[in-house]
């Protein structure tokens, strides 16, 4: 996605850039800064998905980690073995947790 968002970018970035704006190019630039600020928006959306799925997670498994006991943490950190080998992908492995 980030490369189809690169290549994107740059086949439609030129157009946004007129010669009868010269020299402040106005559209250009304000469409540069729509893009930044989008793309902050993307990145804090995609950091409030992956905590959720993680707490989804982690209320599956019944593991609380505001409160949680020692023993509860080292059960969990004993089961990661269990699937880490096996053909799974993120969302089929319970054990897995997105780092944002």
């Amino acid at each position: 996605m980030l490369f189809l968002g690169y290549c994107v970018g740059n086949i439609a970035g030129p157009f946004f850039y007129k010669t009868s704006q010269s020299p402040t190019y106005s559209l250009g630039t304000w469409s540069m800064i729509f893009a930044h600020l989008l793309e902050v928006v993307i990145v804090f959306a995609l950091r409030f998905l992956l905590k959720r799925d993680n707490g989804k997670r982690d209320v599956m498994q019944g593991i609380d980690r505001s409160h949680a006991d020692r023993e509860i943490v080292e059960e969990y950190e004993r089961d990661l073995d269990a699937s880490a080998f096996g053909d799974l992908t993120d969302k089929e492995t319970l054990n897995f947790r997105y780092i944002y």
